[in-house]
């Protein structure tokens, strides 16, 4: 162990002194939240609000009269997608990308109470103590759990078309909404039947019963809190919020509590009057990729795109989810910028000046990066197969790969006419892809978990190496490596089952010669100038 200890201790140094040090301090230039955005919301017999956060992979308390955070639960056990208080005071929450659901009484330990369910969301007890719970995204299924744990899940139904937050009724029976055929239903969980209630949502999100006995549905994309009478189906807008809204929950009190997912957001809502109160936002969430066009600097914040003026530092939000089907990597052009999704395995474009989606592309695996091309082509990144392709604007028509042998493929940037530059995050390399023969010419090996990549204005590469948290700038002809800056914090802990970066550590050149830099774990930009 000493001596494996001493061998990585040497590895790193010459590691270290093999690249020029040049170190810049770190100014914060956009503070985020560390919740990395929140979904599934619950009030506590504490009087706290109870949220959880997928990318932070933690459960925080939050006081609603003040606003103030911390962390009940943190990664990776934490990560949750809905949440619910057991009869017997246990917190239960669902643990949606690694296919858990979770359980911890007070400060104990925390207690796995079923696994091997990709896409565990939404769950609810029944006034006598049963647990029910779906699986959505991931998988399209209904399930009841022991809530000790001990026996298996009882599948009930599948196929349903994403019953995502739901809750029981008085009169025994499940109301929830699906997702994807933009209805809100009612199922009887003993004969496996299922009722449309409403429909004609955009996409409902989540379900809950309030004091007056109506239903209280999120229309996510609209960010409307819609009123339904769940005897004549008829609906009423009782407020309108922002858009993205994922959760929401009522107290013992009877007031109404909401979460905006892209904003790491939570609202006290009067359902009576429309009027709302924010207890607490973030402008940033989880900025994963950048791009700078002029004086504006554009990010994907994960469940939102952004721009910021870098003058002002004003921030303007684009776009949210789920028109935003999950931004990751990013490129800007004079007209357009265009956002890649590997969960969503899809590509968007969107206009510049008006925010406006003007297409997206499906069926792209692992899709990582984005470039629009000299050509004003579009090329997608994809890191499973390993290839660059073409995407067509045309209705069904397939992409044209241009390039393959590029495992591990994480980022991309303009290398000159017809030539991109992209990083191997496995392999530890920049390579130089000509994109009209698909040659890809090794630059630079050595890093360590390379992600953003970007064009300095004197062409030199700038990098992100991950894993030891710096910046490096690399001469595009002889290799040589510069450090910018290092010990910064950087990426988030990685989640089983999907790549080994969650989201991509973005870089960007200013207009002034500073380096902008996205860091996941701080959930903020840093600059960096000489």
């Amino acid at each position: 162990m000493l001596n494996r200890f001493i061998l990585l201790s040497v590895a790193s140094f010459f590691l270290l002194a093999s690249a020029h040090a040049e170190d810049a301090a770190p100014e914060v230039f956009l503070h985020g939240d560390k919740m990395q955005g929140i979904h599934g919301i619950v009030a506590g017999p504490d009087g706290q609000l109870y949220v959880g956060s997928v990318l932070g992979q933690s459960i925080y308390k939050v006081d609603p009269a003040s606003g103030a955070t911390s962390v009940w639960q943190g990664p990776p056990l934490g990560m949750a997608d809905d949440l619910a208080f057991a009869p017997d005071g246990r917190l239960v929450w669902t643990s949606i990308l690694i296919g858990k659901l979770h359980a911890r009484l007070g400060d104990g330990p925390v207690q796995e109470l079923a696994t091997g369910l990709p896409g565990m969301n939404a769950l609810a007890f029944t006034k006598d103590g049963r647990l029910f719970g779906t699986q959505v995204f991931l998988g399209d299924a209904l399930h009841e759990f022991d809530p000790a744990g001990k026996k298996p899940p009882r599948e009930i139904m599948k196929g349903m078309g994403g019953l995502n937050g739901f809750e029981f009724g008085k009169d025994g029976l499940l109301y929830g909404p699906l997702w994807f055929k933009k209805q809100v239903v009612k199922v009887d969980v003993e004969t496996a039947t299922i009722t449309v209630v409403v429909d004609g949502f955009e996409r409902p999100a989540a379900v809950n019963f309030g004091p007056d006995g109506q239903l209280y549905v999120l229309d996510s994309p609209k960010g409307d809190v819609v009123r339904v009478d769940i005897v004549t189906g008829q609906k009423t807008v009782a407020a309108t919020l922002i858009p993205g809204l994922d959760n929401l929950c009522f107290d013992a009190q009877g007031k109404m509590y909401v979460t905006g997912m892209a904003d790491a957001a939570v609202f006290e809502v009067d359902y009576k009057t429309g009027k709302s109160r924010t207890i607490r936002e973030a402008p940033l969430v989880a900025p994963t990729d950048l791009a700078i066009s002029g004086d504006t600097l554009f990010i994907a914040d994960s469940f939102a795109l952004r721009s910021v003026d870098l003058k002002t530092r004003e921030v303007k939000t684009i776009s949210r989810a789920p028109e935003l089907e999950y931004a990751f990597g990013i490129d800007v052009s004079e007209e357009f910028v265009h956002t890649a999704s590997w969960f969503n395995s899809a590509v968007q474009t969107f206009d510049r000046k008006t925010g406006a989606l003007l297409h997206t592309y499906h069926g792209l695996p692992l899709a990582y990066d984005v470039l629009e091309a000299d050509d004003a082509s579009l090329l997608v990144l994809q890191m499973g197969p390993g290839t660059i392709s073409r995407l067509s604007p045309e209705e069904g028509k397939a992409p044209v790969v241009i390039a393959k042998g590029l495992a591990g493929g994480t980022a991309l940037a303009r290398a000159g006419a017809d030539a991109a530059y992209v990083t191997l995050f496995a392999k530890g390399e920049v390579v130089r892809v000509d994109l009209k023969s698909g040659v890809a010419t090794t630059v630079v090996s050595g890093l360590q978990q390379p992600e953003g990549v970007s064009v300095a204005k004197d062409g030199r590469i700038l990098v992100i190496e991950s894993a030891l948290g710096r910046v490096v700038s690399i001469d595009p002809k002889s290799g040589e490596k510069t450090v910018l800056a290092s010990g910064l914090s950087l990426a988030i802990p990685g989640i089983p089952g999907f790549p080994p970066m969650v989201s991509i550590n973005g870089v960007a050149a200013g207009p002034d010669g500073s380096v902008f830099v996205a860091s996941e774990a701080e959930s903020s930009i840093y600059r960096l100038t000489k």
